[in-house]
């Protein structure tokens, strides 16, 4: 063993020491002898060879598992120093979306179930009938690709036709959106930003609006083949991250019926596993990595009136603080869809509190693993009991708030000085807000799982390193 991995060892050891005296072990291996023709496996497996392994199950079910909208458009790179920073940009999108789903995956999850079953119910809708009368197709790929922010209203030539002295700024005046404004929300607020520029990103329900309004005459006259060529998804990869998983599940079976002794890190990974694979299987059909627009030229202006409605149809926002538009935006006249879009509050929790009960409850698996000491053991199943749990108290508590929510907009919307007193409407309340108790709850208690799995990798019983006939199975680490 080389002197790198050793050192490593050494240092965790001193990190995570309970007070005892920091052990490393080397196993001695025999050489075969002349003319062997073949040579199996070791029967031990090392410490770094099960933190690899579960790292790149990790790895590859939060970073390929992300399925991310339509980014903002950049210029054409004219050098290499360029197009390194347009990479880097649209990697540390990706980083932060990756951070977030390894501390709640949940939250992907719910994502993902949002996704599937908005684009499924808005091919029920009346799109289908108007992709009959238009000559055109509208399956799932189309309401994938519209709530991505891949189909784009174009009230660039009207503009340039009606009001050739125009501009961004001034085109807000012509669609009236300061007046709209006094009438939105603080989620119809975000969707209205998005409409101060010539380019509008609509989802789904509101291309459905648009096409009801009159404001285009058809809809997009593109194939779901088409559309599935745009994406960028790497099926290597997936295949790589399946294999993974798999490898693992095998794994942790085998072990289970050879009654040996699995390591804390590999229950986390397995519980990662089980929210990418369920994401994996809701996202089968969506595009990945699209980095293309399909224009769609309007017939007129919207009055004031069809503006509110289209507003009204726009999705809701998980962040609700102000934005700032990029310069990239603001250049080429069109603002993307936020990536933290949902099409439907229930849709989206319900997802998360799926994905957090599945999450947490695997981590109940290691509930009579050896730990440190007996007060980690028991904090250990603390934790994994209030990640499970949480979630599914959310339920009564997120129906209790959106009563209550309801009731108090009608309040103040009716009673004069309650809505003097607001200063606004108190419907831009979100029932995530009321769970903030239990966000506080929940993140210490995932903080320590993720903490805990790495430590007891420097404590584990002699037991976890005997190898079984798994790890000859395929796969990377």
């Amino acid at each position: 063993m080389s002197p790198a991995p050793i050192l490593i060892l050494h240092i965790a050891s001193l990190v995570f020491s309970n007070g005892t005296v920091a052990l490393g072990f080397t196993p001695n291996y025999t050489l075969p002898p002349d003319h062997t023709n073949y040579v199996s496996g070791s029967n031990v497996r090392s410490t770094l060879s099960i933190l690899w392994n579960c790292l790149s199950i990790i790895i590859l079910c939060t970073w390929n598992i992300l399925h991310l909208n339509v980014p903002a458009r950049r210029p054409t790179a004219s050098s290499a120093v360029q197009k390194t920073w347009g990479m880097i940009c649209d990697s540390s999108k990706k980083a932060k979306w990756m951070i977030l789903s390894i501390l709640m995956p949940e939250l992907l999850l719910g994502k993902a179930l949002d996704e599937f079953l908005s684009a499924r119910h808005s091919c029920n809708k009346s799109l289908a009938k108007f992709a009959i009368d238009d000559g055109t197709e509208w399956g799932l790929t189309h309401s994938y690709f519209a709530n991505m922010g891949g189909f784009v209203l174009d009230f660039t030539e009207i503009l340039d036709q009606l009001f050739p002295w125009t501009n961004p700024d001034s085109a807000s005046a012509l669609f009236r959106l300061d007046e709209v404004a006094s009438e939105c929300n603080r989620y119809e607020m975000i969707n209205l930003q998005r409409m101060r520029h010539k380019l509008w990103a609509l989802t789904s329900i509101q291309i459905l609006e648009a096409r009801k309004l009159g404001l285009i005459q058809n809809l997009p006259q593109v194939s779901g083949r088409s559309l599935e060529a745009f994406s960028k998804g790497d099926t290597l990869v997936k295949i790589l991250a399946l294999v993974q998983v798999s490898w693992l599940i095998i794994q942790l079976i085998v072990r289970k019926i050879a009654r040996l002794p699995s390591s804390q890190l590999e229950i986390a990974a397995l519980a990662f596993s089980a929210s990418s694979i369920l994401t994996y299987l809701l996202y089968w059909n969506r595009p990945q990595g699209v980095e293309t627009i399909w224009r769609m030229k309007v017939s007129r202006l919207p009055t004031k009136n069809e503006l509110v409605s289209l507003i009204g149809a726009g999705p809701w926002h998980l962040w609700v603080q102000s934005r700032s538009e990029s310069g990239i935006d603001g250049n080429y006249d069109l603002v993307p869809l936020p990536n933290d879009v949902f099409c439907s509050d229930g849709y989206f929790f319900l997802g998360a509190i799926i994905g957090g009960t599945v999450f947490g409850g695997l981590h109940c698996f290691a509930w009579n693993f050896h730990f440190p000491t007996p007060v980690e053991a028991l904090v250990w199943r603390i934790c994994s009991i209030l990640t499970t749990v949480v979630p599914l108290a959310s339920i009564p508590i997120l129906s209790g708030l959106q009563l209550l929510f309801k009731f108090a907009s009608g309040l103040a919307n009716n009673v004069r000085w309650v809505r003097n007193l607001v200063g606004k409407d108190l419907n831009i309340a979100n029932p995530f807000d009321g769970n903030v108790v239990l966000f506080i709850i929940c993140v210490p208690a995932r903080l320590f799982l993720m903490f805990e799995i790495f430590r007891t990798l420097c404590f584990l019983p002699p037991e976890v390193f005997i190898d079984t006939w798994s790890g000859n199975f395929p796969h990377w680490g």
